[in-house]
């Protein structure tokens, strides 16, 4: 069931593979934040030859020349990128803007990256410049990206928030706490959890045991019976449920029957039946399912539109998705045709 959120597909390099997701991996109840690099009017796609990482356009063409041990996809203009065990920046010409000097370095969100030295994070803007200093564990510290100007932080043993030049916006007061997602905060105050505005009022009371960020104007939380929904009013939209339910996007939302994966709509009924051992949410009117290990995508009718045949299919993202052979990887358009063949990584 995914609340494994192993989804950040950018990273290629060496291994392709996954590498952040041990940092990043509780990255987050933002569905919303798993898949949009930022570079939709004209992206890059970050791809592996020969144990370099370089890029090419939604055409296939090879714009930058692999040179790289590792990078992430472009997000506002700039992509992450690792040069003997450091990271820095590059602009879409290839050229470096921040030259390697850290751990780690994650993608640009709202203007600032989250960046590692030393097992400290904080952030920088566009410019390589600090903006919050290096005092924070991401995920025991401080949230891992800017969501609606804000970001969740944990000042003084309690959570608050900061603005983007590091100053308190919301004084620490809560147990723990997410970043905004549609307007609202999931915080947790001792064990029970419920939601706040920008100006730290609880707008829903903590009366949940469990909850997850909103996503497509719905959060899931826990009710007597079961997982249901509620609303930005804190109505319950969706009763609880008698099966183990996700988060919505793009309409629908995932659950799991007996080990086997199917979605639900806002109504609360299933409209695709579980059958899958594995899935992505929906992004960009498709997700993928894999079944018996090999991995295609599925339509909103639950039809499959390209067919399982892939060890490994991230969600599609500006119109391409990563697709992996064996060690190979490669990017397909919704037709299912590759725009860039699989190589070795």
């Amino acid at each position: 069931m995914l609340d494994r959120r192993d989804f950040l597909k950018g990273l290629i390099g060496t291994g392709m593979a996954l590498a952040h997701t041990t940092v990043f991996g509780a990255i987050a109840e933002d569905s919303n934040r798993l898949y949009t690099n930022g570079e939709r009017a004209d992206p890059l796609f970050a791809v592996g030859v020969d144990g370099q990482t370089g890029f090419i356009d939604r055409n296939g063409n090879l714009v930058i020349e692999p040179q790289f041990d590792r990078a992430w996809d472009f997000s506002e203009g700039l992509a992450g990128v690792q040069v003997n065990n450091k990271w820095g920046y590059i602009d879409r010409m290839g050229q470096m803007v921040i030259e390697p000097q850290f751990d780690d370095a994650y993608e640009f969100n709202e203007g600032r990256a989250c960046v590692e030295i030393g097992g400290k994070h904080g952030y920088i803007d566009q410019t390589g410049t600090f903006v919050i200093e290096l005092l924070y564990e991401t995920y025991r510290g401080i949230e891992g990206w800017f969501a609606e100007g804000l970001v969740a932080a944990m000042i003084d043993g309690r959570w608050g928030y900061l603005d983007r030049f590091g100053k308190v916006a919301i004084d620490p007061q809560f147990t723990r706490a997410r970043n905004f997602s549609e307007g609202l905060a999931c915080v947790r105050i001792g064990a029970l959890k419920g939601f706040i505005d920008k100006t730290g009022k609880i707008i829903i009371p903590a009366d949940y045991r469990d909850a997850q960020s909103f996503s497509d104007g719905l959060a899931r939380v826990s009710l007597k019976g079961g997982y249901g929904f509620i609303d930005r009013t804190g109505r319950v939209s969706i009763p609880p449920l008698p099966f183990y339910v996700g988060s919505f996007s793009e309409g629908l939302a995932d659950m799991s029957i007996d080990g086997k994966e199917g979605f639900i709509d806002a109504s609360g009924e299933i409209v695709i039946t579980p059958q899958f051992d594995f899935y992505w949410p929906f992004h960009e009117g498709l997700a993928s399912v894999a079944v018996g290990g090999r991995h295609g995508f599925i339509n909103k009718s639950g039809e499959a539109v390209i067919d399982l045949k892939f060890d490994c299919a991230w969600s599609f993202d500006n119109g391409l998705a990563a697709v992996r052979l064996e060690d190979r990887l490669g990017y397909i358009d919704k037709t299912g045709a590759y725009v860039w063949k699989p190589t070795s990584l």
